[in-house]
């Protein structure tokens, strides 16, 4: 039986929690080493896995073979580029970075060195998103795209809406389409204080080359949602997060 792969984790907040107990449950993956400040982490992590406060000593390539990155978004950049540079490859939790110039790097820097950078798109994975496509497909092909997601919060200051809910949903575009937007527009439909941080309402509208529009709404003032419609020649397809049946055709 192979090895299992080691892994080092950045952040322990919300995400890289969850990060903790999914490797858990998976035998080929071993959480070796977390890069975190928080006190309670030696709680959460493994018997064997080596706690360490600055996440530059994670990049350790002979201690292990890859780094989740769940760290607050102003620091994925740098993070992720010198663990490409160090030739691990980074799974990077969204936003990938709050510029496009950073994302760029990145993405350059790990085409250049031929290290993987993967962006945690979970809804990529889904499969009711994957029979979503497929419906797509067996009903004539995308006509049009409308995808609301939101809650109410997290309030932040560090990281607007666009940036903290929309790469889902225009991942889940562009994954659909399998194309660039020629396209493409975010307006700002309310901002406000709210608990230390921004409310916010935003839209986003993309069109693509081949003419097919999406319109897409995010917030963080609304009741809980991730909907996500595919009008086609032949019908409507919806991948809904939470419902329970996930994928439906109408």
């Amino acid at each position: 039986m192979p090895a299992a792969l080691r892994l080092g984790l950045a952040g322990a907040g919300r995400w890289g929690r969850n990060y903790i107990r999914t490797i858990a449950g998976l035998g080929e993956l071993r959480l070796a080493r977390i890069a975190s400040g928080n006190p309670q982490t030696a709680a959460l992590a493994p018997p064997d896995c080596r706690i360490v406060a600055d996440w530059r000593e994670l990049i350790d390539a002979s201690a292990i073979d890859g780094i989740v990155i769940a760290t607050p978004p102003a620091s994925h950049a740098e993070i992720a580029r010198a663990a490409i540079l160090k030739g691990i490859p980074v799974l990077i939790e969204k936003p990938l970075a709050l510029s496009a110039s950073d994302a760029r790097a990145i993405r350059d820097l790990a085409v250049e060195r031929r290290v993987y950078a993967l962006i945690e798109h979970t809804h990529l994975f889904s499969p009711a998103f994957r029979a979503l496509k497929k419906l797509a497909a067996r009903h004539g092909g995308v006509r049009e795209i409308h995808s609301e997601a939101g809650n109410h919060g997290p309030y932040r200051r560090d990281v607007p809406v666009l940036w903290d809910w929309g790469p889902h949903d225009v991942a889940m575009c562009l994954d659909l389409m399998q194309q660039a937007p020629a396209a493409a527009a975010c307006t700002v439909r309310d901002r406000s204080e709210r608990n230390g941080g921004m409310a916010e309402t935003v839209s986003i509208a993309l069109s693509f080359p081949c003419g097919v529009p999406a319109q897409i709404l995010l917030s963080n003032s609304m009741a809980k949602t991730r909907r996500f419609r595919a009008r086609c020649a032949g019908a409507e397809i919806v991948y809904d997060d939470l419902s329970r049946s996930q994928a439906t055709c109408r």
